[in-house]
């Protein structure tokens, strides 16, 4: 039985290793691109020193949630705020 087992798998394991592989094309140059046109700004378009410290890369300013009334929840509320919302909406 165990002979069987470990010629079944000698066999598989030689299929396997002899299988082709998939063919991959030969076009797979990468082409080098000039971005020296391109008008992009180095640095971004914070307002200010804090703002591009946050993220070199949005330089977004961070949303002000200060003017709004956020509930304090725990899952069980929110997952029940959530179902309400989904009912109005179905």
């Amino acid at each position: 039985m165990i002979v069987r087992l470990l010629v079944a798998c000698a066999v598989f394991t030689s299929v396997v290793a002899i299988a082709d592989r998939p063919k991959i094309s030969e076009d797979r140059d990468l082409k080098e691109i000039d971005l020296e046109s391109w008008d992009c700004p180095s640095e971004g378009t914070a307002k200010n020193p804090d703002g591009a410290e946050r993220n070199s890369l949005k330089n977004r300013l961070a949303s002000d949630f200060a003017g709004l009334n956020l509930k304090a929840m725990d899952t069980k509320s929110f997952l029940q705020y959530v179902a309400a919302f989904d009912a109005k909406t179905k």
